[in-house]
């Protein structure tokens, strides 16, 4: 259903293209992404700088554009100070995986209209274009715009793809490969193709090129005005060669100031090792579709020990072999996932059931070892209780249980439950060391 939603939402948008008039964008001065310093969650001040470089394969990234402010004091903005002038941002993030998976991911802010004089305006954009995604790419671009329109048509539909880009999800490698980027590319025909929305001012940076990155962990300031003389100053950093910036979570400061007299976006960029706190659990207790034959052989490990007969535990042998193969096949396809985290997901995932094997078996075994209870039945037995004046004879009833010989059922499984945790284990051991990764 949703699927179709958007097909219908993407057919819409496409044909609503024409509205947007031609125009030719105003050239405005964009700094590069510019490392300064932040607050963390916890209040701590740190270095941008000092950050953790991202190093391809090594870790996944999160990046996103928090803040976007507008000085309406500037030359190019004049042009749009009417009544019926709306601005907007937006993010375009483009480029191509090291599995040379195609990125395309468009973020539209809703229209807002600016006002001249001196003052700094909030665009109210914040967006979150790459959650945890594996820091692989060959070559990663990132746009970034603030575009106008005076076309209240225009606007209303500017409004329309703003609210469909703030509910699609961070970009992620699987999405791509599933086709699932159509309302993106749709959304770059509409804003971009043939200039039909005006960039009042504009940026493109490298993110990624070659396979190669100088991108740290931190934060980053893109300032945009008429020429870079002004914001020159921002720029200039301390005699510890540290910036003298600071993003407070809410507002970049200079000198402990306020940055109100010129326009910027903020960029802000984090990582992390794993993408799963404990790889031992990660596929029995994931939702990815890698996971579900997985959990399937577990379960299956657990009763195989106890089958009875020669074709109940083929059956099982050969069940756990397909979902073992099946599950270690989609993950090592899953973009989304590094390959070192694969590979350490794989290993968790065959010790644990390993661990599960080798308890369902020694319990298996155990239960088929102990003799079968035969009959119970009670016979009389003389006893002879002496005193010292005569003896009593008087019989009294005791209990006898008797045994009988194992039966077919635990024969089998004594015979043939080692012989199936040999041949269950050969497989896990494929498990954990894939060939050809």
């Amino acid at each position: 259903m949703k699927s179709i939603q958007l097909g219908i939402f993407t057919t819409a948008l496409l044909a609503i293209q024409t509205l947007f008039a031609d125009s030719t964008p105003t050239a405005a001065s964009t700094s590069s992404p510019t490392p300064i310093s932040y607050k963390d969650s916890s209040g701590n001040v740190n270095q941008t700088s000092n950050g953790k470089l991202l190093a391809n394969g090594n870790c996944y990234a999160t990046i996103g554009v928090p803040a976007v402010r507008v000085f309406a004091h500037t030359g190019w903005l004049t042009a749009i100070f009417d009544s019926n002038s709306r601005a907007f941002a937006t993010t375009k993030l483009s480029g191509k995986s090291s599995g040379q998976i195609n990125v395309a991911d468009t973020r539209v802010g809703t229209p807002r209209p600016i006002k001249s004089g001196d003052t700094i305006d909030d665009m109210g954009f914040g967006v979150l274009f790459l959650d945890a995604v594996p820091w692989d790419f060959a070559s990663l671009h990132l746009d970034l715009a603030i575009n106008s329109s005076a076309d209240s048509t225009v606007t209303d539909i500017v409004s329309g793809v703003s609210s469909v880009s703030k509910d699609i999800p961070a970009f992620q490698l699987s999405a791509a490969v599933n086709g699932g980027l159509a309302i993106a590319q749709v959304f770059d025909k509409l804003l971009f193709d043939q200039s039909r929305s005006e960039a009042r001012l504009s940026g493109s940076f490298d993110l990624v090129t070659g396979g190669s990155s100088t991108l740290r962990t931190g934060c980053y300031v893109v300032f945009g005005a008429d020429n870079a003389t002004v914001y020159a100053r921002y720029l200039v950093p301390d005699t510890a060669g540290h910036s003298q910036l600071l993003w407070d979570q809410s507002t970049l400061l200079f000198n402990g100031s306020p940055v109100v007299d010129v326009s910027y976006f903020i960029i802000t960029v984090d990582s992390q090792a794993n993408l799963y706190s404990n790889t031992d659990d990660a596929a029995l207790n994931s939702g990815r579709e890698w996971a579900n034959p997985l959990q399937n052989a577990e379960l299956s490990i657990v009763s195989l020990p106890l089958a009875s007969d020669e074709a109940s535990r083929t059956t099982a042998i050969a069940a756990i072999k397909a979902d073992i193969v099946k599950g270690q096949t989609l993950l090592l396809a899953d973009p989304d996932i590094l390959l070192s985290e694969k590979k350490a997901i794989l290993k968790g995932v065959s010790d644990k059931l390993f661990a599960t094997l080798t308890a369902a078996t020694a319990k298996a075994v155990a239960s088929a070892s102990g003799p079968s209870p035969g009959p119970q039945f009670s016979s009389p037995s003389t006893v002879l209780r002496g005193t010292n004046m005569f003896a009593l004879d008087y019989r009294r009833p005791t209990t006898t249980t008797s045994t009988v010989a194992v039966s077919a059922r635990q024969k089998f499984i004594l015979d043939h439950a080692p012989q199936s945790k040999k041949q269950v284990e050969e497989i896990l051991h494929s498990l954990a060391t894939p060939q050809g990764f």
